[in-house]
Formats: C-alpha cells, structure tokens, sequence
C-alpha cells in the first residue's frame, strides 16, 4: 500500500503536520497507522473536512512590557500588575539569576505547584533535578522536553541520570534533538520564560535573565507552543528502557573521541539500528528524504521479507535521534551528530 507521512499529507492538503497528527489520534482519517513516533497515511486518503471554529477577539487592554532598570551598577528586579477582567490582577516580572534571586525561586515555585510541573530546557544536570524532585510534591506530575545528544552526556554538559530521575519519580521526558528554548510551567498558572537551563550554573551561576508571570494570556501561549512540541511529529517519548540502552552505548564508547567514531559506535547496535547506522556513513553531515530512499533499495538484500522497508527505516532515524545520534534540523533535511 501507497502511504504517506504525516508531513506529506499536511502539504498535500495545506494544513499544519500537528493538525494530520491530530486527525490521525481521532481516528478520522481512515487507514492511518502509527508506526513507532511515526503516522504513516494511506496516499488515497481524503482530507477530513474541519470542524472547527475559530472567533477573534479584539483585546481590551494593552499589555505592560516589564522592564529591568540598572541603577548603581545592580540590577533591580521590577514587577507590572495590571487589573484583570475579574477583578484580580495578573504579575509579569523580570528575574535575574543571582543566587539569592533565582534558584530559590524556582525552587519554591516547584514546591508550591500543586498539580503539574512542566520543564523545557536542552540542558539538565542530575544535582538540579534531584532537588527539585526531592521538593516537589508527591502527588505532582512532571514532564520534561529536552534534547537528548551522546555526545553532551559524554562531554558532561548534561546528565542521562537527569533523565533517569525523571522517569522514576512517574515523569514523563521528551527528545527534541532541536530544542533551545527554556520554560518553566507550574500549574498551568505561572511560567518562567528564561535564558538558563537546568543546571546549577545557568540557575545560580550564569549571566541569565528571565521573566515569571501569572498572566493568563501569556500562560496559555507557553502552554499551546509546550504542547505542541508534545505533540510534534519530530518529538520522540523517551522510555526507561531507552535511557538504559542509551546507558549501555556510552559506556561502549571512549571516553574520548576515537580515531574511528564509526566503528565504536557501531559495534554497539545491531540488527536495523546497526545497518541503518553504517548505511548513514555513505552520506555527508546531513541528509534528506531522498537518501531514505535509497537505503531502502540498499537494504533490501539483507531484509528481502520487509516490504515496508522506508517505513521501518524512518522508525530506526528516531531511535537513533533519541540515542542522539542524528538531528532531524528541518521537514526532511536530517543532520548526522558524529564524524565517520
């Protein structure tokens, strides 16, 4: 059968691949199958027609942009309230990290939440997240988006324990091999919008400098565009087991790089991960949908009764992300994160 990804039918029918994503989870397209993080779509298929309703509503109010005054030499932290349709009023502020400022902050913040804490950060270190799990309410849920990559384990700008904590306090943990952006969501009711990672030095440490609010407006788009990145084609959810076969191949790989990147890493995969791998080999720093392609033909020999050969091969591509191993940088442009 003819199919086609996700991203393909979104330019096929000119909507967004999150929208096909979620047509997909509704079982509304008929014939659509999730193959591993993948939706694979039969080409035949018809465009759903959509539902929704969307209404504008002008704003009633302008917004007051928070600032950050330098007096002295020091910096002062200023807060802007302005009065909410209710009643209440909404608190945008400026945070600057500073050890008295910042980290307990945050810290505090993850203590009071209730409900849910959600992270978004390419960097954690093991010592951050095991405070703020040991701070965090029991019965509080966690998520965590982060961009999972060998080499930064190896090189130690990042902790794979981070990941481990995470997963055995019930949390759930998220690959973006992209992913810059650093927010902090606590209760779906405030967010801290920052320059720091989870790490003692970008909480404590770093020039940083971020903003926490409880404006409503505000929240509600952090939460639409971490959401979203839930949600998104190119995001893989990292299991336990992963995180230990993650585990396994670094302690395969020396500690620093080898004359012969290829064949350490290698020996340390087998069966699809390893074919694909040294197939990958053949091509340059990056490469696209087309190479996929040919793969498939390459491999045919060594898997004559797979006849979805491109489709398994795309399901080996994320799990070698999330080995972070390659990158997925744009819709069908992928990035190799080793030297041969």
């Amino acid at each position: 059968m003819d199919v086609m990804t996700a991203r393909e039918a979104a330019q096929k029918w000119n909507v967004t691949q999150r929208r096909v994503a979620t047509l997909c989870s509704e079982n509304r397209i008929d014939g659509a199958e999730l193959i591993g993080n993948m939706w694979l779509i039969p080409k035949s298929a018809q465009k759903p027609e959509d539902g929704r309703v969307t209404r504008f509503d002008p704003p009633t109010d302008m917004a007051v942009k928070p600032f950050l005054k330098w007096a002295g030499g020091k910096s002062q932290i200023l807060g802007n309230k302005k009065q909410s349709q209710t009643g209440g009023s909404k608190m945008t502020e400026v945070i600057i990290n500073t050890p008295e400022a910042f980290y307990p902050r945050f810290m505090s913040l993850c203590a009071k939440s209730q409900r849910g804490i959600k992270l978004c950060a390419p960097y954690v270190k093991s010592n951050v997240m095991a405070e703020l799990l040991k701070n965090k309410r029991p019965d509080a849920s966690i998520d965590l988006i982060t961009k999972v990559n060998w080499n930064d384990y190896r090189s130690g700008v990042s902790d794979l324990e981070s990941l481990e904590k995470t997963l055995a306090h019930n949390g759930r943990v998220f690959n973006w091999s992209s992913l810059h952006a650093k927010i902090y969501i606590f209760d779906d009711r405030q967010c801290i919008i920052t320059s720091a990672n989870l790490t003692w030095s970008g909480l404590n440490k770093n020039a940083e400098c971020g903003l926490l609010t409880d404006d409503a407006d505000i929240v509600n788009s952090v939460l639409n565009f971490y959401n979203g990145m839930i949600t998104h084609e190119d995001i893989g959810k990292i299991t336990k087991q992963e995180v230990k076969d993650l585990a396994d191949f670094l302690k395969q790989i020396p500690p620093k790089p080898p004359s012969d990147n290829l064949s350490a890493i290698s020996n340390s995969l087998s069966g699809w991960k390893r074919d694909v791998f040294l197939s990958l080999a053949q091509f340059g720093e990056s490469f696209t949908t087309a190479e996929v392609k040919a793969m498939a033909e390459q491999l045919r020999s060594k898997h004559p009764r797979n006849n979805n050969r491109e489709a398994k091969i795309r399901q080996t591509l994320q799990y070698l992300r999330d080995l972070g191993l390659i990158e997925f940088t744009s819709p069908g442009i992928y990035k190799k994160l080793w030297h041969n």
